[in-house]
């Protein structure tokens, strides 16, 4: 396969719009009907049955919006102990992966179920998944693996690192690859990165991936006071210039599914450009943790580049010269933690250790030496993140083909007295014991030995040769990585590049205007001041998040409970408390008391609150929208000195269809419902803006939690937590707040496949009024006119535009998509105008030919309409006449 440069692709991702063809029908067979007798326009006329099929109109059925993934497979080329994968392995598994999926409407937020079927609306939208694997250069992995070596840190200071986990940062990883991907072009489409390092610390301990600092770390900074220093201004970092590559790597054609691209050589010159820089030593090495802002448009921070992509310690400096640097040289967002951690003290907690991560930019990967962990709901279920979740691929002499595994077999020296014993019993049997000698009494002896131990090696996990022609051809230990590889990358497709949306109202506005209540019930802590809500960060984060083109503005108004009776009201009557159980990770029930709001009430009171209600609950206009209200209710509370209060048992926010509720409580660390590997999840009650931040996503952008995903058998909302890493605040597993390229995408497709989905509705309700209506002599005129041919004209422009919008999308050109839905709501008004007047013309039609019905009667009076019964009367009556005349005498019977 080649990389296509040529511009004559621009189509080649295939028909996107789908159409659903004509009903055939018994008309033409019906005797009653002779075109004969009919002039050939008539009766082509006529045979068309109906105005939608005379017009050259059908029923849309699909609209395909492409996505094109990549996946990279690094550390699978068999270099020292490595597992050895090639094309003819990889393709069979990977072209299996789902390549169209449905635009999944799920319910969440408002009307959240994980048990109760609830009904959606099927929607038009379809994505078209074209999936890439990508080869890259052996010098790229030495690179990464450099990096991981010089990131990894051990869990707990002053202990034998070999009896001690160890984390890497993630944001080290991040940035290489990011970089390297900008370079290949490929920042325009989304990577997976399926790593098999060499492991960067000795077999025996674990190892993973990180944001930020260990629970040991935080407490020595903790303990250590300030760390601020001035600010040093931060160096520029060369840009490596992109490489002569399309933008998407898109399929030759648009049937073709998967293709094995090589991306060796372009891979190999930003490996020597890397290491020109490194050892250029014109950059300083600056030890800063992480990557703030990653993506503005397409590419990573030059500020963040510069942290990371040239530093090189020789060793790793002790935590608190580190946390030092970063709080001197970091980004916002390291800035921001270490003095979170210098203010919070022992209430922040580390995140979650992982094997996967899924960056700021277009880029996420899973390390399948890493690990096992595990996380997800403190009771797992179905979806829960598992050790198993991750596979383990096969060692090189498990993975070679089935002989060279029996020659390797026969080769290797004996490793236990069981194998002697196995192998002896083997030998004797196979060349003494055949023919009549099987049965003898020593042969049975030992095969029932063999038996024997061979079942105990089954028992005991260790998978057995067997006999040298059983399965001879078959990699099965490859074949089950393999697949359970392409299962990761499925995952990784349904929840993370094309997440479901929630039944709420997605059209785009062009205005987002943010109304922030807060309403305070207590007078311990200042709501907004220090350790309380971040109103900042909430409106930094939702400007950054906001589609290309979009306003967004905020408003805020503070106010005491007890000077609003409705508020005061609605609060009090949504109160509940209830007594819950649960299970904590190390398998003790619980039954716990929590008190929270029932939303709905809590909803039903606040409508009649502020013109600010009254303006979110208008109706939007179609397609797209001038401006959209959002209120935003932040209750400051303190209920109770050992209890917080949540929303719905167990949510500090809570996305309801026009609003969004906020809870506080004072307490900086309080155990949630989630763990990770055997440790509980703490939330800080009194800064909520991570819990607001996502909420506020789901209502505006119809952006779920990661580990939310849709149950097709169920009609429900279901859980997946394999992919739900990183630092969002879509992301129980950190405490971070940045959306990444994968949600802001997400934002801006829901409201291209919004538009679709209200286009394609109204296009098929033309469809439905012009199907409805019969051709016939009466409304043959309508043919001729140039009103009824423009019908064709602006139904194929609709559809044209709906390619090109497609189109658009998978080129990842989404700003252009965007900015068409104007044209649309032109063009689909055009087509429903058009429509209008033909209904309309044939409506005349028929009431002329009524009319000219009534004038007859009118011209030659009432009795007209007795002439035709007489007729039938008087014609009754001449034929009983008729009969009874013409009827032969029967013959007189003669007797004798």
């Amino acid at each position: 396969h080649h990389v296509h440069h040529d511009a004559e692709t621009f189509d080649a991702f295939g028909e996107l719009v789908h159409e659903k063809p004509f009903a055939d029908t018994a008309f033409h067979d019906d005797e009653s009907f002779s075109p004969g007798t009919l002039s050939e326009g008539l009766s082509r006329w006529i045979l068309k049955e109906n105005l939608a099929r005379a017009g050259g109109v059908r029923e849309v059925e699909e609209v395909h919006m492409p996505v094109v993934v990549n996946v990279i497979l690094c550390g699978f080329a068999g270099d020292g102990e490595g597992l050895k994968l090639t094309e003819e392995q990889v393709r069979p598994w990977f072209e299996h992966v789902e390549h169209v999926l449905p635009h999944h409407v799920m319910p969440v937020g408002e009307f959240q179920t994980t048990s109760k079927r609830r009904e959606q609306r099927a929607s038009a939208v379809r994505y078209r998944v074209h999936l890439n694997a990508l080869q890259f250069s052996p010098m790229f992995e030495t690179i990464l693996e450099d990096a991981m070596l010089w990131s990894t840190r051990p869990e707990t200071g002053g202990v034998d690192e070999q009896e001690t986990d160890h984390y890497i940062n993630s944001d080290r990883v991040m940035v290489l690859l990011n970089s390297v991907c900008t370079h290949l072009g490929l920042h325009r489409s989304y990577n997976i990165f399926l790593l098999n390092p060499n492991r960067p610390i000795a077999r025996g301990p674990k190892y993973g991936y990180r944001r930020g600092f260990s629970d040991w770390e935080i407490r020595q900074v903790s303990e250590a006071g300030t760390l601020s220093v001035p600010d040093i201004p931060a160096q520029e970092c060369p840009v490596r210039e992109e490489a002569q590559l399309p933008p998407v790597l898109r399929p030759a054609n648009g049937t073709e599914r998967f293709q094995v691209l090589d991306l060796t050589k372009p891979s190999e010159e930003w490996a020597q450009w890397y290491i020109q820089m490194v050892f250029k030593g014109e950059y300083p090495a600056m030890p800063v943790g992480g990557i703030d802002g990653g993506v503005d448009g397409d590419v990573v921070d030059a500020e963040d580049a510069s942290a990371y992509l040239f530093y090189r310690p020789d060793t790793d400096p002790p935590i608190l010269d580190y946390a030092r640097s970063m709080a001197q040289n970091g980004t916002r967002g390291e800035k921001n933690y270490v003095m979170e951690i210098e203010e919070g003290g022992q209430h922040v907690h580390e995140d979650c250790l992982v094997d996967g991560y899924v960056g700021h930019g277009r880029v996420a990967f899973v390390d399948v030496q890493a690990g096992p962990f595990e996380w997800g709901p403190s009771v797992v279920g179905a979806g829960s993140k598992t050790p198993f979740s991750v596979p383990r691929p096969p060692h090189w002499d498990e993975a070679a083909p089935f002989e060279e595994q029996h020659a390797m077999h026969d080769a290797a020296p004996l490793r236990s007295e069981e194998d002697k014993a196995l192998r002896s019993m083997a030998g004797y049997i196979e060349t003494a014991c055949d023919g009549q000698n099987s049965h003898s009494p020593k042969c049975l002896s030992l095969m029932a030995k063999r038996d024997a131990l061979m079942a105990q090696r089954i028992r005991d996990g260790t998978d057995l040769l067997g006999d040298r022609l059983e399965g001879a051809g078959a990699d099965v230990r490859v074949d089950r990585f393999l697949a359970e590889l392409a299962v990761v990358v499925s995952r990784a497709i349904r929840t993370l590049v094309l997440p479901p949306v929630p039944e709420f109202d997605l059209t785009y506005p062009e205005r987002l205007v943010y109304h922030m209540f807060v309403i305070v019930n207590q007078e311990k802590y200042d709501p907004l001041g220090e350790l309380g809500f971040d109103y900042e960060e909430y409106q930094h984060e939702l400007k950054a998040l906001k589609a290309p083109g979009q306003e967004v503005v905020f408003t805020m108004k503070k106010l005491h409970m007890a000077d609003s009776a409705t508020i005061s009201s609605a609060f009090h009557s949504s109160l509940r408390s209830s007594i819950i159980a649960s299970l904590s990770p190390e398998g003790r029930f619980n039954h716990d008391e929590h008190v929270y709001v029932d939303s709905r009430v809590l909803r039903e009171r606040l409508t009649a609150f502020g013109s600010e209600l009254e303006r979110a609950h208008r109706r939007p206009s179609r397609f797209i929208q001038p401006e959209r209200h959002v209120p935003v209710f932040l209750f400051s509370l303190e209920y109770s000195a050992q209890l917080p209060v949540f929303i719905d048992k167990y949510y500090q926010a809570k996305a309801l269809r026009d609003m969004v509720l906020i809870m506080q409580s004072p307490f900086l660390s309080w155990p949630s419902r989630f763990h990770c590997n055997g440790r509980v999840i703490h939330k800080n009650m009194r800064n909520p803006v991570k819990e607001a931040l996502a909420a506020t996503a789901l209502v505006v952008g119809g952006l779920p939690h990661m580990h939310l995903s849709y149950n097709e058998a169920q009609h429900t909302a279901g859980q997946n937590w394999m992919w739900a890493v990183g630092d969002s605040p879509l992301s129980h597993l950190s405490r971070g707040t940045h959306f990444n390229a994968f949600q802001s995408d997400a934002l801006v497709r829901n409201h291209i496949a919004s538009a679709l989905d209200q286009s394609v509705i109204a296009v098929n309700s033309v469809y439905a009024q012009l199907q409805a209506l019969d051709t016939q002599r009466e409304n043959y005129d309508i043919e001729s006119l140039p009103l009824f041919s423009q019908l064709n004209t602006n139904y194929e422009a609709i559809k044209d535009h709906w390619s090109s919008m497609a189109e658009q999308v998978g080129d990842m050109q989404l700003q252009k998509a965007l900015a068409a839905l104007p044209q649309l709501a032109s063009l689909v008004a055009a087509y429903e105008e058009g429509a209008g007047e033909v209904l309309a013309l044939v409506e005349s039609s028929r009431c002329v030919t009524t009319a000219a019905i009534q004038r007859q009667v009118e011209e030659h009076g009432s009795g007209m309409l007795l002439l035709v019964p007489v007729l039938f009367l008087l014609f009754d009556a001449l034929v009983v006449v008729l009969v009874i005349m013409c009827r032969p005498s029967s013959r007189k019977i003669k007797t004798n």
